[in-house]
């Protein structure tokens, strides 16, 4: 295998790794990248119960789950109200602050901020894939 082939073959995976970046930061959490930020306040918890299947083929069973109502108020002075799903230890209790991240053309569309596996993954491909095309240029001179 030649250069240039090296550099097309890096640029290549580059290019892949970059556009699989932007598709998964655009279907997974379009509101923690682009979305406005605020502080908002869990106003009471609705306690639910849900059926969970573990793994294909088993057994469901109900599992209970908190639904919490979020109020926050929007950069333009509108108090918005949405409820989202808490677990595990970021458990909340009414009364507690809340990081939130909402569209601001449509506020209704929020939901609370918290770490996503997903946005890591990408922002690693987008990094691999910056250093593919620093490669592909070094090989390339």
């Amino acid at each position: 295998m030649n250069a240039g082939q090296s550099v097309t073959i890096l640029l290549a995976l580059a290019f892949g790794l970059g556009v699989g970046a932007v598709i998964l930061i655009w279907l997974c959490c379009p509101l923690r990248v682009f979305g406005a930020r605020a502080t908002g306040t869990v106003e009471r918890l609705i306690p639910r119960r849900v059926m969970v299947q573990d793994v294909p083929g088993a057994v469901p069973h109900p599992v209970s789950v908190r639904e919490a109502v979020i109020v926050f108020t929007t950069r333009s002075g509108e108090a918005i109200h949405f409820q989202s799903s808490i677990h595990g230890a970021g458990a909340r209790a009414p009364g507690d602050r809340v990081p939130v991240c909402y569209n601001a053309a449509r506020p209704t569309e929020a939901e609370i901020e918290t770490p996503s596996r997903p946005l890591r993954a990408a922002f690693f491909l987008a990094a691999l894939s910056a250093l593919l095309l620093v490669a592909a240029t070094v090989a390339g001179s």
